[in-house]
């Protein structure tokens, strides 16, 4: 691949995928609003008596930097499943064994995010913290045996593509394994303190 088509195909990923955050994040936006008030009369709707055998409400709302910062972590996990998705489907670059156990963690992060966008319960935080540290093991392993610190032998790749072998390399430094790290790692840091936001308040 020469050095023109690479920086052109570069230019355009990143042009989809801010494209597809932006959007993204103004559609997250736009849901988490508050409805505006019913304009009945309480007269006309008087409350209902509680009783001692109603369950207690479940809260709903989470705090609003806590909110922002899940925000944040889908919108990473977004582009990264753009970028996934794009590698594979238009650049034609099949993934080895250890890229689709990458998939595997970052794929449902997206949609596990956002139902906790839309319905403000912090406790999808809980389901993809374990998805993303599973998937940042898998992607430092396979940094480490992209950048020949593990011996090529110690790759579980069997059938199809090598593990080891560097298929796309840009500027001569970032590679696709480095790409997948650094976004796992964006998303533990972001899940890490919207916890530490929601433990503050």
């Amino acid at each position: 691949m020469g050095a023109h088509n690479e920086t052109a195909i570069f230019i355009s990923l990143i042009s989809v995928l801010l494209l597809g955050a932006v959007t993204l994040g103004a559609i997250a936006y736009l849901l988490a609003r508050p409805f505006p008030p019913r304009l009945e009369s309480s007269l006309c709707n008087p409350p209902m008596p509680i009783s001692l055998s109603d369950p207690p409400p479940r809260r709903t709302n989470i705090p609003s930097p806590q909110w922002s910062l899940l925000l944040m972590a889908f919108l990473v996990a977004f582009v990264a499943t753009l970028g996934s998705l794009f590698f594979s489907e238009i650049m034609k670059l099949e993934p080895c064994v250890l890229c689709w156990y990458q998939r595997i963690a970052m794929f449902p992060l997206v949609p596990i995010l956002a139902i906790g966008l839309y319905s403000q319960d912090s406790g999808g935080i809980k389901y993809a913290m374990p998805l993303a540290g599973a998937g940042w093991l898998a992607a430092f392993y396979h940094w480490l045996l992209y950048s020949g610190y593990i011996p090529k032998g110690l790759q579980p790749c069997g059938k199809g593509p090598s593990c080891a072998e560097v298929s796309l390399e840009l500027g001569g430094l970032v590679t696709i394994p480095m790409l997948s790290l650094a976004s796992f790692s964006i998303i533990i840091i972001l899940l890490l303190l919207a916890t530490r936001k929601g433990g503050s308040q």
